[in-house]
């Protein structure tokens, strides 16, 4: 019959309680290591969402904006193409819906529309007469364009579309006057002035 000596029982004992502390420890090591990685991940994200967002604030400085819109100067009505933004503008198309037309001919077809413009820079406008209201109202054109304009500029060269709409609703009932009606009125009002100066001096003669 083996006898177990008081000191093996407490080597056991020791070793057991050692086994226990390296357990705990492993698991403390192995949370604070999980804990480590998930904080570099999260660290990993903020850092790239940080650099994204640092890019398309970059890109939105430099990047242009191409736009298109009608503009009234007395009864002629201009269709104007413009880049706001601030970068170059390259390789620019055109898509209306529905075709563009004035009373005449079919300005879808023209060069400017069906072939696009190579380059715009920023802050540069492209204007071109297209109707005169009077006549264009009395047509049965629609007043309402959708148009889709395709560009590419800014960071990378990417492509960039741009979807609007441009109408002439708003001349619709707008009585024009013409710049000879315009000056006939001015003359008007400077004689209408002339008598008022005219009567003050009388009354205050009197």
């Amino acid at each position: 019959m083996d006898v177990i000596s008081p000191t093996t029982s407490w080597l056991d004992i020791i070793l057991a309680i050692v086994q226990i502390f390296t357990l705990i420890a492993l698991i403390i090591y192995v949370k604070k290591t999980w804990d480590m990685a998930v904080a570099t991940e999260v660290s990993a994200k903020s850092s790239e969402s940080t650099l994204q967002e640092m890019k398309e604030t970059r890109d939105q400085e430099i990047a242009p904006y191409i736009v298109c819109y009608f503009e009234m100067k007395g009864h002629h009505i201009y269709l104007n193409i413009e880049n706001v933004g601030k970068g170059l503008a390259k390789d620019i198309k055109f898509e209306f819906s529905p075709k563009i037309r004035s009373v005449g001919y079919d300005v879808s077809e023209t060069p400017l529309i069906k072939n696009g413009i190579p380059s715009m820079p920023p802050n540069y406008k492209i204007q071109t007469f297209f109707d005169s209201s009077p006549r264009y109202l009395n047509s049965e054109l629609p007043l309402t364009y959708n148009v889709k304009i395709i560009f590419y500029g800014g960071l990378g060269n990417k492509k960039r579309i741009s979807e609007q709409i441009i109408d002439l609703e708003y001349i619709k009932g707008i009585h024009f006057i013409s710049e000879n009606r315009m000056h006939d009125l001015v003359k008007e009002v400077e004689k209408i002035r002339k008598v008022q100066e005219d009567i003050l001096k009388n009354l205050e003669n009197n």
